[in-house]
Protein backbone atom coordinates (compact mmCIF):
# COMPACT_ATOMS: atom_id res chain seq x y z
CA UNK A 1 0.00 0.00 0.00
CA UNK A 2 0.70 3.05 -1.08
CA UNK A 3 0.84 6.41 1.60
CA UNK A 4 1.11 9.90 0.49
CA UNK A 5 -0.39 13.31 1.10
CA UNK A 6 -2.07 15.12 -1.45
CA UNK A 7 0.01 17.23 -3.42
CA UNK A 8 -2.49 20.39 -2.94
CA UNK A 9 -2.39 20.14 0.41
CA UNK A 10 1.08 20.14 0.36
CA UNK A 11 0.91 23.66 -1.59
CA UNK A 12 -1.36 24.68 0.00
CA UNK A 13 0.25 24.34 3.48
CA UNK A 14 3.36 25.87 2.16
CA UNK A 15 1.75 28.84 0.70
CA UNK A 16 2.72 27.88 -2.93
CA UNK A 17 -0.26 29.34 -4.34
CA UNK A 18 -1.93 32.44 -3.77
CA UNK A 19 -5.01 32.36 -1.36
CA UNK A 20 -8.58 32.61 -3.28
CA UNK A 21 -10.39 35.25 -1.20
CA UNK A 22 -13.55 34.40 0.97
CA UNK A 23 -13.80 30.64 0.98
CA UNK A 24 -17.25 28.55 1.56
CA UNK A 25 -16.75 25.77 4.04
CA UNK A 26 -18.90 23.33 3.04
CA UNK A 27 -17.73 20.23 5.03
CA UNK A 28 -21.25 19.80 7.01
CA UNK A 29 -22.94 19.97 3.78
CA UNK A 30 -23.88 16.23 1.81
CA UNK A 31 -20.94 14.95 0.46
CA UNK A 32 -20.23 15.32 -3.55
CA UNK A 33 -19.80 12.73 -5.47
CA UNK A 34 -16.66 12.44 -8.44
CA UNK A 35 -17.29 10.00 -11.54
CA UNK A 36 -15.53 8.69 -14.30
CA UNK A 37 -18.52 10.00 -17.91
CA UNK A 38 -18.28 10.00 -21.33
CA UNK A 39 -18.13 13.59 -22.39
CA UNK A 40 -20.19 13.61 -24.82
CA UNK A 41 -23.28 12.12 -22.87
CA UNK A 42 -22.45 14.26 -19.73
CA UNK A 43 -23.20 17.27 -22.08
CA UNK A 44 -26.69 15.85 -22.76
CA UNK A 45 -27.61 15.97 -19.21
CA UNK A 46 -25.42 18.61 -17.34
CA UNK A 47 -27.09 18.33 -14.03
CA UNK A 48 -26.60 14.79 -13.43
CA UNK A 49 -23.16 13.80 -15.32
CA UNK A 50 -23.35 11.04 -12.96
CA UNK A 51 -26.53 8.65 -13.85
CA UNK A 52 -25.27 4.81 -12.82
CA UNK A 53 -24.47 3.63 -9.79
CA UNK A 54 -21.97 1.14 -11.12
CA UNK A 55 -20.20 3.37 -13.23
CA UNK A 56 -19.98 3.39 -17.02
CA UNK A 57 -18.19 0.77 -19.26
CA UNK A 58 -16.18 2.54 -21.91
CA UNK A 59 -15.44 0.54 -25.29
CA UNK A 60 -12.66 1.69 -27.60
CA UNK A 61 -11.41 -0.06 -30.96
CA UNK A 62 -7.28 -1.00 -31.28
CA UNK A 63 -6.63 0.47 -35.12
CA UNK A 64 -3.60 1.79 -36.86
CA UNK A 65 -3.15 4.70 -36.58
CA UNK A 66 -4.22 4.48 -33.37
CA UNK A 67 -7.34 5.59 -31.60
CA UNK A 68 -7.84 7.93 -28.30
CA UNK A 69 -10.62 7.44 -25.97
CA UNK A 70 -11.38 10.68 -23.83
CA UNK A 71 -12.70 10.24 -20.21
CA UNK A 72 -14.68 13.11 -18.48
CA UNK A 73 -13.73 13.13 -14.83
CA UNK A 74 -16.78 14.99 -13.43
CA UNK A 75 -18.03 16.05 -9.85
CA UNK A 76 -21.65 16.61 -8.63
CA UNK A 77 -23.39 18.33 -5.58
CA UNK A 78 -20.10 19.25 -4.37
CA UNK A 79 -19.46 22.11 -2.05
CA UNK A 80 -17.73 25.17 -3.57
CA UNK A 81 -13.83 24.39 -4.73
CA UNK A 82 -11.26 25.84 -6.24
CA UNK A 83 -9.08 22.83 -6.94
CA UNK A 84 -8.52 19.33 -6.96
CA UNK A 85 -5.89 16.71 -7.05
CA UNK A 86 -6.55 13.58 -8.59
CA UNK A 87 -5.23 9.99 -9.69
CA UNK A 88 -6.52 7.83 -12.44
CA UNK A 89 -5.40 4.19 -12.56
CA UNK A 90 -5.85 1.79 -15.09
CA UNK A 91 -3.80 -1.07 -17.01
CA UNK A 92 -1.72 0.48 -19.55
CA UNK A 93 -1.03 -2.24 -21.96
CA UNK A 94 -5.05 -1.07 -22.93
CA UNK A 95 -4.86 2.22 -22.04
CA UNK A 96 -1.99 4.21 -21.87
CA UNK A 97 -1.89 7.82 -20.74
CA UNK A 98 -1.78 10.52 -23.51
CA UNK A 99 -2.49 13.86 -21.95
CA UNK A 100 -5.15 16.40 -20.12
CA UNK A 101 -7.73 18.87 -21.06
CA UNK A 102 -8.96 21.65 -19.33
CA UNK A 103 -11.53 22.95 -21.71
CA UNK A 104 -14.68 23.36 -19.59
CA UNK A 105 -13.71 23.07 -16.62
CA UNK A 106 -15.57 24.42 -13.42
CA UNK A 107 -12.52 25.84 -12.17
CA UNK A 108 -12.41 29.60 -12.20
CA UNK A 109 -10.29 32.44 -13.79
CA UNK A 110 -7.24 31.17 -16.11
CA UNK A 111 -6.56 27.73 -13.57
CA UNK A 112 -3.28 27.11 -13.21
CA UNK A 113 -1.75 23.30 -13.39
CA UNK A 114 0.38 22.44 -10.37
CA UNK A 115 0.93 18.34 -11.72
CA UNK A 116 0.53 16.83 -14.55
CA UNK A 117 2.00 13.48 -14.20
CA UNK A 118 1.48 10.86 -17.26
CA UNK A 119 2.86 7.02 -17.02
CA UNK A 120 5.18 8.70 -14.07
CA UNK A 121 6.64 11.66 -16.85
CA UNK A 122 6.00 14.72 -15.46
CA UNK A 123 4.30 16.96 -18.47
CA UNK A 124 3.28 19.79 -16.70
CA UNK A 125 4.09 21.46 -12.95
CA UNK A 126 6.63 20.24 -10.09
CA UNK A 127 7.12 17.29 -9.79
CA UNK A 128 6.22 13.02 -10.24
CA UNK A 129 5.01 11.60 -7.29
CA UNK A 130 6.62 8.12 -6.00
CA UNK A 131 3.13 6.38 -6.59
CA UNK A 132 3.05 8.06 -10.22
CA UNK A 133 3.52 4.95 -12.20
CA UNK A 134 3.02 3.93 -15.75
CA UNK A 135 -0.33 3.22 -14.91
CA UNK A 136 -1.24 6.30 -13.47
CA UNK A 137 -2.66 9.66 -14.59
CA UNK A 138 -2.05 11.73 -11.86
CA UNK A 139 -3.05 15.86 -12.58
CA UNK A 140 -4.05 18.74 -10.06
CA UNK A 141 -4.93 22.08 -10.87
CA UNK A 142 -6.16 25.43 -8.90
CA UNK A 143 -8.81 28.22 -10.32
CA UNK A 144 -7.24 31.52 -11.60
CA UNK A 145 -5.26 33.67 -9.10
CA UNK A 146 -7.74 36.29 -7.26
CA UNK A 147 -10.66 33.95 -7.93
CA UNK A 148 -12.90 33.00 -4.93
CA UNK A 149 -14.54 28.99 -4.97
CA UNK A 150 -17.25 27.97 -6.98
CA UNK A 151 -20.64 28.41 -6.17
CA UNK A 152 -22.15 25.30 -3.48
CA UNK A 153 -23.50 22.49 -4.76
CA UNK A 154 -21.11 22.52 -7.87
CA UNK A 155 -21.55 20.14 -10.39
CA UNK A 156 -19.70 20.04 -13.81
CA UNK A 157 -16.50 18.63 -15.72
CA UNK A 158 -13.21 18.98 -13.68
CA UNK A 159 -10.85 17.78 -16.41
CA UNK A 160 -10.88 15.45 -19.30
CA UNK A 161 -8.56 12.51 -19.46
CA UNK A 162 -7.03 11.34 -22.69
CA UNK A 163 -5.83 7.83 -23.26
CA UNK A 164 -4.54 5.74 -25.96
CA UNK A 165 -5.63 2.70 -26.80
CA UNK A 166 -3.28 0.52 -26.60
CA UNK A 167 -4.71 -3.25 -26.74
CA UNK A 168 -7.67 -5.44 -26.69
CA UNK A 169 -8.92 -6.97 -23.11
CA UNK A 170 -10.70 -10.53 -22.63
CA UNK A 171 -13.73 -8.69 -20.40
CA UNK A 172 -13.61 -5.59 -18.49
CA UNK A 173 -11.15 -4.08 -16.44
CA UNK A 174 -11.15 -1.03 -14.22
CA UNK A 175 -11.21 2.81 -14.66
CA UNK A 176 -11.07 3.87 -11.56
CA UNK A 177 -8.56 5.80 -8.77
CA UNK A 178 -5.27 4.86 -7.02
CA UNK A 179 -5.32 3.99 -3.26
CA UNK A 180 -3.29 4.59 -0.65
CA UNK A 181 -3.32 8.10 -0.46
CA UNK A 182 -3.93 9.87 3.66
CA UNK A 183 -6.00 12.99 4.06
CA UNK A 184 -8.25 12.94 0.83
CA UNK A 185 -11.60 13.65 0.33
CA UNK A 186 -12.70 10.30 -0.02
CA UNK A 187 -12.69 7.66 2.37
CA UNK A 188 -10.65 4.41 2.19
CA UNK A 189 -7.42 5.95 0.94
CA UNK A 190 -8.95 7.07 -2.62
CA UNK A 191 -6.16 9.63 -4.18
CA UNK A 192 -9.13 12.19 -4.88
CA UNK A 193 -8.67 15.80 -3.01
CA UNK A 194 -10.89 18.49 -3.39
CA UNK A 195 -10.03 21.56 -1.74
CA UNK A 196 -11.81 24.96 -1.06
CA UNK A 197 -8.78 27.17 -0.21
CA UNK A 198 -8.53 25.76 3.57
CA UNK A 199 -5.89 23.02 4.82
CA UNK A 200 -9.26 20.86 4.98
CA UNK A 201 -10.35 18.65 2.07
CA UNK A 202 -13.44 19.15 0.93
CA UNK A 203 -15.86 15.90 1.58
CA UNK A 204 -16.36 13.74 -1.93
CA UNK A 205 -17.38 10.32 -2.68
CA UNK A 206 -15.96 8.18 -5.71
CA UNK A 207 -17.67 6.76 -8.50
CA UNK A 208 -15.17 4.56 -11.10
CA UNK A 209 -16.04 2.96 -14.67
CA UNK A 210 -14.18 0.05 -16.37
CA UNK A 211 -13.41 -0.51 -19.95
CA UNK A 212 -14.18 -3.56 -22.74
CA UNK A 213 -13.21 -3.74 -25.89
CA UNK A 214 -13.35 -7.24 -26.10
CA UNK A 215 -16.29 -6.94 -28.75
CA UNK A 216 -15.62 -3.94 -30.60
CA UNK A 217 -18.04 -1.75 -31.32
CA UNK A 218 -18.70 0.83 -34.02
CA UNK A 219 -16.01 2.93 -35.01
CA UNK A 220 -14.25 4.81 -37.46
CA UNK A 221 -10.38 4.82 -38.92
CA UNK A 222 -8.60 7.76 -40.14
CA UNK A 223 -5.68 7.92 -42.37
CA UNK A 224 -3.50 9.94 -44.66
CA UNK A 225 -2.27 9.36 -48.14
CA UNK A 226 1.17 10.45 -47.25
CA UNK A 227 2.52 10.85 -43.82
CA UNK A 228 6.11 12.78 -44.58
CA UNK A 229 7.64 15.59 -47.14
CA UNK A 230 11.05 16.20 -47.15
CA UNK A 231 13.48 17.07 -47.29
CA UNK A 232 12.53 20.04 -48.42
CA UNK A 233 12.70 24.28 -48.32
CA UNK A 234 10.34 26.50 -45.60
CA UNK A 235 6.92 27.39 -47.87
CA UNK A 236 7.05 24.77 -49.69
CA UNK A 237 3.20 23.71 -49.93
CA UNK A 238 1.94 20.06 -49.21
CA UNK A 239 -1.54 18.82 -49.67
CA UNK A 240 -2.63 15.82 -47.80
CA UNK A 241 -5.78 14.09 -47.96
CA UNK A 242 -7.48 12.83 -44.80
CA UNK A 243 -9.79 9.69 -44.95
CA UNK A 244 -12.26 9.19 -42.07
CA UNK A 245 -13.38 5.70 -43.14
CA UNK A 246 -16.78 3.96 -41.16
CA UNK A 247 -16.21 0.90 -39.46
CA UNK A 248 -17.99 -1.85 -37.71
CA UNK A 249 -21.81 -0.57 -38.91
CA UNK A 250 -20.71 3.09 -37.28
CA UNK A 251 -22.45 4.83 -36.85
CA UNK A 252 -24.58 2.17 -34.96
CA UNK A 253 -26.89 4.17 -32.66
CA UNK A 254 -24.29 7.35 -32.79
CA UNK A 255 -24.79 10.46 -34.16
CA UNK A 256 -22.92 10.52 -38.09
CA UNK A 257 -20.33 13.44 -37.41
CA UNK A 258 -16.52 13.18 -37.44
CA UNK A 259 -14.90 16.35 -36.55
CA UNK A 260 -11.28 16.31 -37.48
CA UNK A 261 -8.65 18.84 -35.77
CA UNK A 262 -5.17 19.34 -36.04
CA UNK A 263 -2.42 19.74 -33.58
CA UNK A 264 0.51 21.16 -35.15
CA UNK A 265 4.35 21.77 -34.50
CA UNK A 266 4.95 25.63 -33.83
CA UNK A 267 6.60 27.15 -37.08
CA UNK A 268 4.43 25.05 -38.88
CA UNK A 269 0.88 26.07 -40.40
CA UNK A 270 -2.05 23.15 -41.22
CA UNK A 271 -5.35 24.51 -42.74
CA UNK A 272 -8.05 22.19 -43.09
CA UNK A 273 -10.38 22.33 -45.75
CA UNK A 274 -13.83 20.66 -47.16
CA UNK A 275 -16.83 19.68 -45.28
CA UNK A 276 -15.90 19.63 -41.49
CA UNK A 277 -17.83 17.73 -39.43
CA UNK A 278 -17.78 14.96 -42.20
CA UNK A 279 -20.51 12.81 -42.37
CA UNK A 280 -19.25 8.90 -43.72
CA UNK A 281 -22.72 8.13 -44.66
CA UNK A 282 -22.02 4.45 -43.73
CA UNK A 283 -18.96 4.36 -45.75
CA UNK A 284 -16.28 7.62 -45.62
CA UNK A 285 -15.35 11.19 -46.15
CA UNK A 286 -12.90 13.44 -47.10
CA UNK A 287 -10.75 16.19 -45.95
CA UNK A 288 -7.75 18.36 -47.43
CA UNK A 289 -4.85 19.75 -45.24
CA UNK A 290 -2.30 21.92 -46.77
CA UNK A 291 0.81 22.18 -44.97
CA UNK A 292 4.36 24.50 -45.05
CA UNK A 293 6.75 25.16 -42.73
CA UNK A 294 7.79 28.83 -42.15
CA UNK A 295 11.60 27.66 -41.43
CA UNK A 296 13.72 25.14 -40.99
CA UNK A 297 13.57 22.41 -39.02
CA UNK A 298 11.83 19.09 -38.27
CA UNK A 299 7.72 19.26 -37.92
CA UNK A 300 4.82 17.67 -37.05
CA UNK A 301 1.03 17.67 -37.27
CA UNK A 302 -1.46 15.26 -35.06
CA UNK A 303 -4.55 14.60 -37.56
CA UNK A 304 -7.79 14.28 -34.85
CA UNK A 305 -11.12 12.68 -35.94
CA UNK A 306 -13.27 12.85 -32.82
CA UNK A 307 -16.38 11.12 -33.14
CA UNK A 308 -19.04 9.19 -30.60
CA UNK A 309 -20.16 5.86 -30.60
CA UNK A 310 -22.53 3.67 -28.68
CA UNK A 311 -22.11 -0.23 -27.05
CA UNK A 312 -24.90 -2.27 -28.25
CA UNK A 313 -24.40 -4.31 -25.38
CA UNK A 314 -24.85 -1.74 -23.03
CA UNK A 315 -25.67 1.02 -24.52
CA UNK A 316 -23.06 3.22 -23.13
CA UNK A 317 -21.53 6.15 -25.33
CA UNK A 318 -17.54 6.47 -25.83
CA UNK A 319 -15.68 9.90 -27.21
CA UNK A 320 -13.02 8.37 -29.28
CA UNK A 321 -10.44 9.95 -31.35
CA UNK A 322 -8.76 8.65 -34.51
CA UNK A 323 -5.76 10.15 -35.09
CA UNK A 324 -2.84 9.80 -37.28
CA UNK A 325 0.39 11.93 -37.46
CA UNK A 326 1.95 13.66 -40.77
CA UNK A 327 6.39 14.54 -40.57
CA UNK A 328 7.70 17.47 -42.42
CA UNK A 329 11.25 18.06 -42.49
CA UNK A 330 11.90 21.40 -43.75
CA UNK A 331 16.13 21.76 -44.60
CA UNK A 332 17.62 25.43 -45.43
CA UNK A 333 20.61 27.49 -45.34
CA UNK A 334 21.42 31.29 -43.61
CA UNK A 335 23.72 33.70 -44.64
CA UNK A 336 25.27 36.59 -42.34
CA UNK A 337 27.87 38.92 -42.76
CA UNK A 338 30.87 39.65 -40.37
CA UNK A 339 31.18 42.55 -40.08
CA UNK A 340 27.63 43.96 -41.19
CA UNK A 341 28.99 47.60 -40.71
CA UNK A 342 32.16 48.64 -42.56
CA UNK A 343 32.87 51.98 -40.79
CA UNK A 344 34.67 54.24 -41.48
CA UNK A 345 36.57 54.02 -44.73
CA UNK A 346 38.04 56.65 -47.11
CA UNK A 347 36.57 57.40 -50.36
CA UNK A 348 38.52 54.64 -53.15
CA UNK A 349 39.74 52.57 -50.27
CA UNK A 350 38.24 48.96 -51.05
CA UNK A 351 37.44 46.73 -47.35
CA UNK A 352 36.19 43.66 -47.06
CA UNK A 353 33.50 41.83 -45.06
CA UNK A 354 33.36 37.95 -44.53
CA UNK A 355 29.74 36.32 -45.73
CA UNK A 356 29.02 33.71 -43.95
CA UNK A 357 26.49 30.88 -45.53
CA UNK A 358 25.77 27.86 -43.36
CA UNK A 359 23.32 24.57 -43.55
CA UNK A 360 20.19 24.55 -41.60
CA UNK A 361 18.58 21.17 -40.60
CA UNK A 362 21.05 19.27 -42.73
CA UNK A 363 20.70 21.42 -45.76
CA UNK A 364 23.14 19.83 -49.08
CA UNK A 365 23.63 21.77 -52.29
CA UNK A 366 25.17 24.09 -54.05
CA UNK A 367 24.74 27.89 -53.18
CA UNK A 368 25.22 30.75 -55.75
CA UNK A 369 26.05 34.40 -54.44
CA UNK A 370 25.75 36.96 -56.13
CA UNK A 371 26.26 41.33 -55.50
CA UNK A 372 23.72 44.11 -55.76
CA UNK A 373 25.83 47.11 -55.91
CA UNK A 374 25.08 49.97 -57.86
CA UNK A 375 27.39 52.97 -58.40
CA UNK A 376 29.74 51.06 -56.38
CA UNK A 377 32.65 48.47 -57.25
CA UNK A 378 32.17 45.42 -55.18
CA UNK A 379 32.86 41.54 -56.04
CA UNK A 380 32.83 38.18 -54.20
CA UNK A 381 34.84 35.08 -53.90
CA UNK A 382 34.35 32.53 -54.23
CA UNK A 383 30.77 33.15 -56.01
CA UNK A 384 29.37 30.14 -54.81
CA UNK A 385 29.81 27.92 -51.84
CA UNK A 386 28.91 24.04 -51.01
CA UNK A 387 27.01 22.81 -48.29
CA UNK A 388 26.98 20.96 -45.64
CA UNK A 389 28.37 23.02 -42.67
CA UNK A 390 28.96 26.63 -43.22
CA UNK A 391 31.51 28.14 -46.27
CA UNK A 392 32.61 31.93 -46.51
CA UNK A 393 33.26 34.06 -49.02
CA UNK A 394 35.05 37.44 -49.32
CA UNK A 395 32.92 40.74 -50.09
CA UNK A 396 35.15 43.73 -51.51
CA UNK A 397 33.45 47.03 -52.08
CA UNK A 398 35.05 50.96 -52.09
CA UNK A 399 32.96 54.12 -53.12
CA UNK A 400 34.60 56.86 -54.70
CA UNK A 401 32.56 59.30 -53.18
CA UNK A 402 31.87 59.98 -49.10
CA UNK A 403 28.84 58.88 -48.11
CA UNK A 404 26.30 55.69 -46.47
CA UNK A 405 25.55 53.29 -48.64
CA UNK A 406 24.66 49.28 -48.22
CA UNK A 407 25.01 46.49 -50.84
CA UNK A 408 22.54 43.23 -50.63
CA UNK A 409 24.20 39.56 -51.25
CA UNK A 410 22.12 37.18 -52.60
CA UNK A 411 22.45 33.33 -51.79
CA UNK A 412 20.22 31.26 -53.97
CA UNK A 413 19.70 27.44 -53.86
CA UNK A 414 17.16 26.60 -56.89
CA UNK A 415 13.64 28.10 -55.49
CA UNK A 416 15.23 29.35 -51.93
CA UNK A 417 16.92 32.44 -51.50
CA UNK A 418 18.47 34.35 -48.48
CA UNK A 419 19.82 38.31 -48.28
CA UNK A 420 21.86 40.10 -45.97
CA UNK A 421 22.80 43.66 -46.35
CA UNK A 422 26.30 45.28 -45.80
CA UNK A 423 27.00 48.76 -44.80
CA UNK A 424 29.46 51.16 -45.31
CA UNK A 425 30.07 54.72 -44.44
CA UNK A 426 32.97 56.31 -46.64
CA UNK A 427 34.46 59.74 -45.56
CA UNK A 428 36.27 61.99 -47.84
CA UNK A 429 37.24 65.99 -47.67
CA UNK A 430 36.35 68.53 -49.52
CA UNK A 431 38.84 71.88 -50.69
CA UNK A 432 38.31 75.16 -52.02
CA UNK A 433 40.52 78.19 -53.17
CA UNK A 434 39.92 82.07 -53.32
CA UNK A 435 40.42 83.27 -55.40
CA UNK A 436 41.55 80.65 -58.00
CA UNK A 437 43.21 83.43 -60.25
CA UNK A 438 45.25 86.40 -59.06
CA UNK A 439 47.38 89.04 -61.06
CA UNK A 440 50.19 91.07 -59.29
CA UNK A 441 53.37 93.27 -60.00
CA UNK A 442 56.36 91.89 -59.85
CA UNK A 443 58.12 92.44 -56.53
CA UNK A 444 54.66 92.54 -54.52
CA UNK A 445 52.28 89.60 -53.40
CA UNK A 446 48.82 88.56 -53.01
CA UNK A 447 47.20 86.11 -50.81
CA UNK A 448 45.19 83.24 -51.62
CA UNK A 449 43.27 80.96 -49.09
CA UNK A 450 42.55 77.38 -48.83
CA UNK A 451 39.50 75.82 -47.43
CA UNK A 452 39.35 71.87 -46.40
CA UNK A 453 36.41 70.12 -44.73
CA UNK A 454 35.50 67.22 -43.92
CA UNK A 455 32.38 65.36 -45.32
CA UNK A 456 30.93 62.52 -43.42
CA UNK A 457 32.64 62.49 -40.38
CA UNK A 458 36.31 63.25 -41.70
CA UNK A 459 39.06 64.93 -38.87
CA UNK A 460 42.16 63.19 -39.98
CA UNK A 461 45.05 65.67 -41.00
CA UNK A 462 45.01 66.40 -44.32
CA UNK A 463 48.90 67.66 -46.09
CA UNK A 464 49.34 70.43 -48.69
CA UNK A 465 51.86 70.61 -51.08
CA UNK A 466 52.68 73.46 -53.25
CA UNK A 467 54.64 72.45 -56.20
CA UNK A 468 57.63 75.25 -57.10
CA UNK A 469 57.52 77.37 -59.97
CA UNK A 470 60.19 78.92 -61.00
CA UNK A 471 59.65 83.12 -60.78
CA UNK A 472 57.31 82.31 -57.92
CA UNK A 473 57.87 82.17 -54.57
CA UNK A 474 54.90 80.63 -52.43
CA UNK A 475 54.64 80.79 -48.48
CA UNK A 476 54.25 78.23 -47.08
CA UNK A 477 54.64 75.82 -49.86
CA UNK A 478 53.86 72.96 -47.59
CA UNK A 479 51.33 72.56 -44.36
CA UNK A 480 49.00 70.33 -42.56
CA UNK A 481 45.42 71.13 -42.01
CA UNK A 482 44.82 69.52 -38.26
CA UNK A 483 42.21 70.29 -37.32
CA UNK A 484 40.79 71.29 -41.08
CA UNK A 485 39.72 74.90 -41.73
CA UNK A 486 41.56 77.64 -43.32
CA UNK A 487 45.36 78.73 -44.77
CA UNK A 488 46.45 82.02 -45.92
CA UNK A 489 48.71 81.19 -48.67
CA UNK A 490 51.42 84.55 -49.63
CA UNK A 491 52.24 84.58 -52.94
CA UNK A 492 55.31 87.10 -54.34
CA UNK A 493 55.93 88.07 -58.31
CA UNK A 494 59.14 87.72 -59.84
CA UNK A 495 59.23 87.29 -63.91
CA UNK A 496 56.36 88.84 -65.59
CA UNK A 497 54.39 86.41 -66.62
CA UNK A 498 51.60 83.64 -66.41
CA UNK A 499 52.30 80.91 -64.04
CA UNK A 500 50.01 77.45 -63.03
CA UNK A 501 50.06 76.39 -59.15
CA UNK A 502 49.19 72.87 -58.62
CA UNK A 503 48.15 73.04 -55.10
CA UNK A 504 47.77 68.92 -53.63
CA UNK A 505 46.26 68.02 -50.43
CA UNK A 506 46.29 64.90 -48.99
CA UNK A 507 45.33 62.37 -46.17
CA UNK A 508 47.50 58.93 -46.48
CA UNK A 509 48.65 57.28 -49.06
CA UNK A 510 45.06 56.89 -50.80
CA UNK A 511 43.40 59.93 -50.71
CA UNK A 512 44.15 62.97 -52.37
CA UNK A 513 42.81 66.45 -54.20
CA UNK A 514 44.86 68.64 -56.30
CA UNK A 515 43.38 72.56 -57.23
CA UNK A 516 45.12 74.97 -59.93
CA UNK A 517 45.85 78.70 -58.87
CA UNK A 518 46.27 80.99 -62.15
CA UNK A 519 49.13 83.56 -61.40
CA UNK A 520 49.69 86.51 -63.59
CA UNK A 521 52.85 88.94 -63.13
CA UNK A 522 52.20 92.00 -64.90
CA UNK A 523 55.57 94.46 -64.22
CA UNK A 524 59.26 93.89 -64.38
CA UNK A 525 62.84 96.02 -64.64
CA UNK A 526 63.32 96.69 -68.68
CA UNK A 527 67.00 97.90 -69.83
CA UNK A 528 66.90 100.61 -67.37
CA UNK A 529 63.99 102.11 -66.81
CA UNK A 530 60.54 100.88 -65.92
CA UNK A 531 57.38 100.48 -67.73
CA UNK A 532 54.10 101.13 -66.74
CA UNK A 533 51.01 100.51 -68.46
CA UNK A 534 53.67 99.27 -71.17
CA UNK A 535 54.98 102.74 -71.75
CA UNK A 536 58.02 104.39 -70.17
CA UNK A 537 57.32 106.48 -67.15
CA UNK A 538 58.25 109.72 -68.70
CA UNK A 539 55.59 109.79 -71.61
CA UNK A 540 53.44 108.05 -69.14
CA UNK A 541 53.78 111.15 -66.62
CA UNK A 542 53.57 113.46 -70.18
CA UNK A 543 50.32 112.19 -71.47
CA UNK A 544 49.29 111.92 -67.72
CA UNK A 545 50.34 116.24 -67.74
CA UNK A 546 48.83 116.64 -71.07
CA UNK A 547 45.18 115.34 -69.64
CA UNK A 548 45.47 117.27 -66.57
CA UNK A 549 45.91 120.50 -68.39
CA UNK A 550 42.67 119.77 -70.61
CA UNK A 551 40.88 119.58 -67.98
CA UNK A 552 41.41 122.92 -66.40
CA UNK A 553 41.31 124.64 -68.99
CA UNK A 554 38.23 122.98 -69.69
CA UNK A 555 36.81 124.12 -66.36
CA UNK A 556 37.89 127.59 -66.53
CA UNK A 557 36.35 128.25 -69.99
CA UNK A 558 32.97 127.08 -68.80
CA UNK A 559 33.27 129.31 -65.45
CA UNK A 560 33.91 132.57 -67.75
CA UNK A 561 31.32 131.54 -70.11
CA UNK A 562 28.92 131.03 -67.67
CA UNK A 563 29.78 134.63 -65.98
CA UNK A 564 29.37 136.29 -68.73
CA UNK A 565 25.70 134.57 -69.63
CA UNK A 566 24.63 136.06 -65.87
CA UNK A 567 26.00 139.49 -66.91
CA UNK A 568 24.42 139.65 -70.18
CA UNK A 569 20.87 138.60 -68.43
CA UNK A 570 21.26 141.17 -65.81
CA UNK A 571 21.70 144.32 -68.47
CA UNK A 572 18.72 143.40 -70.52
CA UNK A 573 16.60 142.97 -67.07
CA UNK A 574 17.33 147.00 -66.27
CA UNK A 575 16.68 148.08 -69.62
CA UNK A 576 13.25 146.53 -69.49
Amino acid sequence: MNSRVPLILTLVFLGLFVSHGPFNIAHGSAAGLICLADPTSAAINPANPCPRQSGPVFNGPVTNPGQQIRIGVFVSGSGGLTGFDITLLTDHAVLRPAGVDLSGTVLLGTPVVLVECLSGVLVKGSICLGADTVDTLHFASISGVGSGPTVAPTTGLLFTAIYNITGTTTGTIPLGYLTGCNGTSVTGGVCITVVDGSQTPVVEMAQGGSFDNSVASSSVSLTVNQSSFGPEFPNTPNTVTVNVTAINGYPGFATDSVTVTTVASAGLTANLSGTNPCSTSGTFCSLSLLLSASVGGNYSVSVLARYSTVDLRNFNSSTLVAHATVQVVATDFAISADPAIVSPILAGVAVSSLVTVTSVNGFTGIVALSVAAPAYQCSLSPGSVVLPGSSSSMLRCSSPSAGNFAVTVTARSGVASHTVQVGFSVQDFSVSVNPSSISLLAGSNESIFLTVSGVNGFARPVTVSIAPVNGLTVDPSSAVFSPLGLLNVLIIGGSVGDYNLTITLSSSTTLSHSLFVHVRVTSVIVNGSSNLFGVTPVLFYSLLAILGGVVILSIVLGVRWRLQSNVRRGLKNRSL
